[in-house]
């Protein structure tokens, strides 16, 4: 897909529809867009595009064997990719987390993207509250990835025009909805019988501590 370089300005508590709907647009015909989650800009793309995904690999440097976070707009999205959605410490961690910056690592079926999981068998998903990938993703009808609007290994971008520099030619689309700065999202991994803390993050161990009380002591792992 030719790249059609536009940066748009939006209001990240009521973002404008009609920009909404292009993102989508863009995203439906296998580009990328850069846009502000809950945390800091991610790259989305449709991860069932394969050359949409293999383009994205491309862009940011990324090796093959590292997965990529999608994002979802409500958790009866999670029936499609992973599976088990029943487990009482999932319910528990979703009603008390979600949505929010907590990201989950999860068993998936079995027929999403391998570049996307890695080969691992696994997804990380998150439901953000951040009303502009909620919006994307209810016009797509499809989840979206989320990783971070970097190459890899360099700091994540905070604004928009860091991304413009850096990243502008080689992107579809570029949301602007601020600066975005503090701590990532929390990755947890419910994918083994005990949860571990893969990466820290805005939701604390302590936080999600007493919620997964029900393991041996220092079985929470970081």
């Amino acid at each position: 897909m030719k790249s059609i370089k536009k940066l748009h300005l939006l209001d990240p508590v009521h973002p404008d529809p009609a920009i909404l709907a292009e993102a989508a647009k863009v995203l439906q015909n296998g580009g990328i867009i850069a846009f502000p989650t809950d945390t800091f800009y991610g790259l989305a793309v449709n991860p069932n595009d394969d050359a949409a995904v293999k383009r994205l690999f491309k862009l940011k440097r990324r090796p093959p064997s590292k997965p990529i976070i999608i994002l979802i707009d409500q958790p009866a999205k999670l029936n499609d990719l992973i599976k088990n959605c029943d487990t009482p410490l999932l319910k528990k961690i979703m009603e008390n987390f979600w949505p929010g910056p907590l990201t989950l690592v999860l068993k998936e079926k079995g027929h999403l993207n391998k570049q996307i999981t890695g080969g691992t068998e696994t997804i990380g998903i998150r439901l953000p509250k951040a009303a502009i990938p909620i919006g994307i993703i209810q016009k797509t009808g499809f989840p979206i990835t989320a990783t971070s609007a970097n190459r890899s290994g360099e700091p994540a971008a905070m604004t928009a025009n860091e991304i413009e520099k850096t990243m502008g030619p080689e992107l579809d689309l570029i949301l602007d909805g601020g600066k975005y700065e503090g701590m990532p999202s929390t990755l947890l991994d419910l994918s083994k019988p005990i949860p571990r803390i893969l990466r820290k993050g805005k939701v604390s161990s302590d936080q999600l501590e007493p919620f997964i009380e029900m393991y041996p002591p220092g079985e929470i792992s970081l």
